[in-house]
């Protein structure tokens, strides 16, 4: 159970920056395209375990995310996966590839950002950092995928990521407060769990 000194000992961005993290880790596109899968072929079946693997450390850490968050502010902020993501829909993942390793490009710049701005709040620095480097491994393991003929094309260079697109999405959305769905519907875009639901809490 948090407390107010608890909240006065941690800056005062803290809470925004942490739910951002959330929102990177849990609506991101590996998750997405647990629930939306995309075609595959037998040579593919190392890729598809790639991928199973990032959207399950991504829960895992979003999870954790959203514990700190319950434990100090009562509550973690909601958000939902950007529309962008609808387009690949019932696409091949070897397509699909090299939009993931944008993906986890562009995760890493923001959670990088993140990171920096959370100077004096040890727990949640050590947290982001862990994340961070946990993002790394993932785009390594797309940056070398075991896949005859697989050469990525080259990507943009990780850059700066600004104030504004920290801003979190689908602020418009229902706050989450304890539950977080950990196992999404099958066949369906996942969805953030309501009050009541069974599936797992923070």
């Amino acid at each position: 159970m948090s407390t107010r000194r608890d909240r006065a000992d941690k800056p005062a961005d803290a809470q925004r920056l942490l739910n951002r993290l959330l929102v990177l880790e849990w609506y991101s596109l590996a998750r997405y395209l647990m629930d939306a899968p995309p075609w595959t072929c037998l040579e593919e079946e190392s890729l598809l375990e790639i991928l199973r693997r990032i959207a399950r450390d991504h829960q895992n850490d979003g999870v954790q995310i959203g514990r700190l968050l319950v434990r100090r502010y009562g509550y973690a902020e909601s958000g939902q996966f950007p529309m962008e993501f609808a387009d690949y829909n019932d696409l091949g993942l070897g397509y699909l590839v090299q939009r993931l390793i944008e993906h986890e490009c562009q995760m890493i710049n923001e959670i990088t950002h993140c990171a920096k701005q959370l100077t004096g709040d040890a727990e949640a620095k050590q947290l982001a950092q862990e994340i961070l480097a946990s993002e790394k491994v993932h785009l390594d393991l797309l940056t070398h995928l075991p896949l005859p003929g697989f050469r990525p094309a080259s990507t943009s260079p990780l850059e700066e990521v600004t104030e504004a697109s920290l801003a979190v999405p689908g602020s418009e959305s229902p706050t989450w407060a304890h539950p977080v769905a950990l196992s999404p519907p099958n066949g369906k875009p996942p969805q953030p769990v309501r009050p009541g639901d069974q599936d797992g809490r923070f």
